[in-house]
């Protein structure tokens, strides 16, 4: 592109020399002209100078007859003289000021004739600049045409370059996929340390495997009454554990959620989800723990917990404990089971410890 713009500021340059030489040799040519007019016209004027001259200036003619023999010239004659001599002097320093101003123009005419072989020869140099000029423009053409085909080119090339990049993301793609379905082959080939799902120890991970469960994935598949009836067939000591969040760990576990599993797990107890129910009206924390310690750690079991048997674990804990009304609890446990927050904050409107007012 460079190039390109040095070559087409050359061609205007030269262009514009061109035009300058030429309009001086143009001038130079209408100077000369005039100028041998001038010095003909000049030269006409001294040679009729220098007649006039001759003619003031010879000697008078010898006088004939009666005027020769003995009379004298008179006073006239003598005037007349005079003037003729003055003319003369006249005559004479007009033609030593044409003769002057004559060189001056013949030594400008050279001066000129001088310029004007300079112009000759600058147009000369003119021509060479022109047919150079017709030169460089022949290589601008080609310049032009090479540089058209060069983006024909890079057009084509780019296109085909989009080409190429579609087909190497779509196998890019092809081999995400292959590596993944790899990666699964794997392993569901090669079992995972199941004790990293809370609720299952190494006796446990060995009943799954026997049954066919011996990883993450395959543990996030199954169905929880699936994995009851695993821990059932193995013994009355097994009944105690709930996998009810066994599949929701596997999961996590499978997609290497690691701080997401392990955010699940500490609000898990054996493996079972614990909900806060310091969120029933009259329940605190000491009460809580008197429930965690029976098992009942879900809103979904002290939905069911008939209310006798929680006034039983408040008595049994202590005669303080005695003091508090659990008919409630409940209620007020099912419609958190269930997410009805709203519906639990009106009935809790209604309640003061835990009690109807």
């Amino acid at each position: 592109m460079s190039y390109l713009v040095t070559q087409m500021l050359f061609c205007l340059i030269l262009a514009f020399l061109l035009g300058l030489l030429l309009g001086w040799w143009i001038w130079a040519r209408g100077l000369r002209t005039r100028i041998e007019s001038v010095e003909a016209q000049w030269r006409s004027r001294l040679d009729q100078a220098k007649a006039d001259l001759a003619g003031h200036g010879s000697a008078p003619a010898p006088r004939t007859g009666a005027a020769a023999a003995g009379t004298q010239e008179g006073p006239e004659g003598d005037a007349a003289a005079e003037r003729l001599r003055a003319e003369a002097g006249e005559a004479r320093v007009l033609i030593a000021r044409l003769e002057k101003e004559l060189a001056d123009r013949t030594g400008r005419v050279t001066d000129l004739e001088g310029r004007l072989s300079a112009s000759e020869e600058a147009a000369g140099r003119l021509a060479a600049l022109e047919k150079e000029l017709a030169g460089v423009r022949g290589r601008a053409d080609e310049a032009d045409a090479g540089a058209a085909r060069l983006k024909q080119e890079l057009a084509t090339g780019q296109g085909r370059l989009s080409e190429l990049e579609a087909a190497l993301e779509v196998a890019r793609e092809e081999a995400r996929k292959a590596r993944l379905a790899l990666s699964d082959a794997e392993a569901a080939k090669r079992p995972d340390d199941l004790t990293r799902i809370e609720g299952i120890g190494p006796v446990i991970a060995r009943l799954l495997g026997a049954g066919g469960i011996a990883s993450f994935e395959a543990l996030r598949n199954a169905d929880p009454a699936r994995l009851k009836e695993i821990l059932l067939r193995a013994g009355e000591r097994y009944r105690a554990h709930d996998p009810g969040t066994w599949p929701e760990q596997a999961a996590l576990a499978a997609e290497g959620r690691w701080e997401e599993l392990e955010a699940l797990q500490d609000l898990l107890i054996g493996g079972r989800r614990i909900d806060d129910l310091t969120r029933i009206e009259g329940i605190g924390p000491q009460i809580h723990e008197l429930l965690r310690a029976v098992d009942i750690i879900t809103f979904e079991k002290l939905a069911d917990a008939p209310v006798d048997r929680l006034r039983a674990i408040l008595e049994a804990a202590g005669e303080r404990f005695r003091i508090h009304d659990p008919e409630t609890w409940p209620e007020q446990a099912r419609l958190a089971a269930d997410g009805r927050w709203e519906a639990l904050d009106r009935l809790q409107d209604e309640l003061k410890g835990g009690r109807r007012e």
